[in-house]
């Protein structure tokens, strides 16, 4: 949460400085966003384990709202770069999809989906992605020793095995 405060608070900054420009010089803003080529993108992104345009693209995806899409690559790029932030960007395609907070999001669903999305999240945080212990936190409360994230992919095989 902390993290979308703080990817808001830098667009408004960076909005604030185009305001400052000569009142004579016109800006013209332009939107050559296209899902196609954003695809296509992204998955040699994922291809050649590039994290920098991956990162840009996913970030893309996220503020023009192809939340699916989103989700599918960070999955992608988990699974086969063990990329720490999309791990995360999965956690946060299950968590925030609802308007409710992340952790009555959690509880109200299946448990193989909460553990699906509590194993990401953690395995995130694992793997480097420190911003996770914000989430961690609202989910587990402060605590001092972090589940392992094992622990829910073995709940989750356990579930699957039922």
């Amino acid at each position: 949460m902390k993290q979308v405060l703080i990817f808001f608070s830098f667009l408004l900054f960076a909005q604030c400085k185009n305001i400052h420009q000569k009142p004579d010089v016109p800006i013209i803003i332009t939107d050559n966003f296209s899902i196609e080529e954003s695809r296509r993108k992204i998955e040699k992104a994922i291809d050649f384990n590039d994290t920098l345009s991956y990162s840009q693209i996913a970030s893309d995806l996220n503020l023009k709202h192809f939340y699916s899409d989103l989700f599918y690559y960070s999955l992608q790029m988990a699974n086969r770069n063990n990329y720490p932030d999309a791990y995360f960007n999965v956690y946060i395609g299950f968590a925030y999809s609802t308007s409710k907070s992340p952790k009555e999001t959690l509880l109200l669903m299946d448990n193989k989906s909460k553990n699906f999305a509590i194993y990401h999240l953690l395995k995130s945080y694992e793997l480097g992605y420190k911003n996770a212990i914000y989430n961690i936190d609202e989910i587990f409360g402060k605590i001092k020793d972090i589940p392992a994230s094992n622990k829910y992919l073995d709940i989750l095989v356990d579930e699957y095995k039922k």
